[in-house]
C-alpha cells in the first residue's frame, strides 16, 4: 500500500501527461464536488473518442468563447480542421462510490474534452452526478469547485 501511495504521489508531483492528465483532471473535479472527498471509490474509469463534425466543431468552439470566437482562433480552427485528422470529442466517465448525506452513494462523472480544433485540447463539458456544465457553464461549476491546477483559465489542459 506504501508503495502505491509514493508511486501516485510521484505521478502527481511529477506531472501527467496525455489521458492519464485528463482522468486525473476529471477525478479531482467529482472528488471536490463531494461531502466527504476522502471517502471517494473509484469503481470503473472509461477513456473514449469520437470524430466530430465540422458543425460541431465551430459550434463548440463558438460556445468555448460565448459566441465572440476571435478571428485569429477561428483561422487556426479553419487550418486545423482542413487537415487529415478531424476534431475529437475525448470523454472521460468515472463510475464511483462516496459517502453521501444519507450513506454510501454510487454516482457517475463525465468530462467531455475536445482535441484536434484548438492547439490545446480543452475541458467542454462536465457531468457530476445530476449536475451538468456545459462550455458556457464551466464558470458557475469552478464557482462551486476548485479549478484543478492542470487547467488554465481558459479550461485547456497543460
Amino acid at each position: 500500500m506504501r508503495l502505491f501511495i509514493v508511486l501516485a504521489t510521484t505521478a502527481l508531483v511529477s506531472g501527467c501527461t496525455g489521458e492519464s492528465k485528463i482522468e486525473s483532471i476529471c477525478t479531482d473535479i467529482a472528488k471536490d464536488s463531494l461531502v466527504d472527498p476522502s471517502s471517494m471509490v473509484i469503481n470503473g474509469l472509461k477513456v473514449s473518442r469520437s470524430e466530430m463534425k465540422l458543425s460541431e466543431t465551430y459550434a463548440a468552439i463558438s460556445k468555448k468563447y460565448g459566441g465572440n470566437t476571435p478571428e485569429v482562433v477561428t483561422r487556426h480552427t479553419d487550418q486545423l480542421v482542413n487537415s487529415t485528422k478531424l476534431p475529437e470529442y475525448v470523454f472521460v466517465d468515472i463510475d464511483y462510490t462516496a459517502n453521501g448525506g444519507s450513506g454510501k452513494v454510487r454516482e457517475m462523472a463525465s468530462c467531455t474534452y475536445i482535441e484536434g480544433a484548438l492547439p490545446d485540447i480543452f475541458l467542454y463539458a462536465v457531468t457530476v452526478g445530476k449536475n451538468a456544465f456545459d462550455a458556457s457553464k464551466l464558470d458557475e461549476l469552478f464557482a462551486r469547485v476548485k479549478k484543478p491546477r492542470a487547467l488554465d483559465s481558459m479550461y485547456s489542459v497543460h
